[in-house]
């Protein structure tokens, strides 16, 4: 599952920047704050093709004319749009 991947790749480095920078006695709010943003950039620019590779997955997951869906789901989305 690539998206687990990258969410755990970027829950990794906001954590180890938010320690680093506790550590380092920056505040807790900014902290987090710069943990996230440089997961962020980490993530869009030194893994782009698993980012890509999990929006993919997301967008096979959860796309409405996906094959995975159950023939209740089906079932029901049909009764809904009759009504």
């Amino acid at each position: 599952m690539p998206f687990i991947k990258f969410t755990l790749l970027r829950f990794g480095v906001a954590l180890a920047v938010f320690a680093l920078c506790a550590y380092l006695r920056v505040g807790l709010v900014m902290a987090a704050i710069v943990g996230l943003i440089v997961s962020w950039a980490v993530g869009y620019l030194f893994f782009p093709a698993l980012r890509e590779q999990a929006a993919g997955y997301l967008q096979r997951r959860y796309s409405p004319s996906a094959p995975h869906r159950m023939k209740s789901e089906e079932e029901d989305a049909a009764a809904e749009d009759r009504l």
